[in-house]
This record gives structure tokens, sequence and C-alpha cells, in this order.
């Protein structure tokens, strides 16, 4: 079935991985901190993976490395909604790969990358 995630002002110590089953998947962050590596994979359908979409003036921070798999299917990862709602990606690599299907992407100018980061896999549209 569908599944959702959905986290907010969640300070995690460890490594985080997040996946999500073979349907039409959300995922949110908004508002948290992550001191460890950060793995979302989200299987087949038309997935959604939402980080800093909602205007709450707090930025989410990953401190560590980051890999978005959105897996096949027509997904869209959307990141950052202004300049105090945005993703702050600390340590690369950053990798996010958007694998088979129609993928889109739109991550902000304000969010923040280390230099040469993130690194963009299989999306169809990105702005």
């Amino acid at each position: 079935g569908v599944d959702l995630f959905s986290a907010a002002k969640l300070t995690v110590a460890l490594t985080t991985v997040i996946t999500t089953g073979d349907s039409n998947d959300f995922v949110n962050i908004d508002n948290s901190t992550f001191n460890g590596a950060v793995t979302i994979n989200a299987g087949a359908g038309s997935d959604g993976v939402h980080i800093e979409r909602a205007s709450t003036n707090v930025s989410t921070t990953f401190r560590a490395p980051v890999t978005i798999n959105t897996g096949s299917g027509n997904d869209s990862l959307l990141i950052g909604f202004d300049a105090d709602d945005r993703a702050i990606f600390l340590l690369g690599p950053i990798t996010f790969n958007g694998n088979d299907g129609f993928d889109t992407i739109d991550f902000m100018d304000f969010n923040s990358f280390p230099p040469g980061q993130p690194v963009l896999l299989n999306w169809e549209s990105v702005s």
C-alpha cells in the first residue's frame, strides 16, 4: 500500500535509513538535524520526497553523507522552500538518484551543499 513517512523537529544521532514499499509513497522531512549518514530508498511507484517544503522558518541540517534513491516510477524530489526553510548539507557525498521513469528534482538555490555536490543521476527534469 501507500507509505507515508513524516519527520519534523527530530535530532538523530546515528545512521538513518528510510525505505518505503512499492507503491505511491511519500517522505516528508522538516525542521530536523541528522548527525549520521542518511539513506532514503523509495521503492517502485510514483514517489515524492520533500525536504523543508513547509514555511516554518527553521532549516534541516544533514551533517554526514546523504543518498536519496527514488526508485522506478515518475518521482519527485523537492528540497527547500525559501531562505529560512532550506536544507543544509555539510558533508559529501550527496547523491540524488531518480532511477527509472520520468523524474523531477527541484532544489532551490538557497540550499547549502559542499563544493561539487550534489551528484545528480537519472533526472529528466532539473530545476
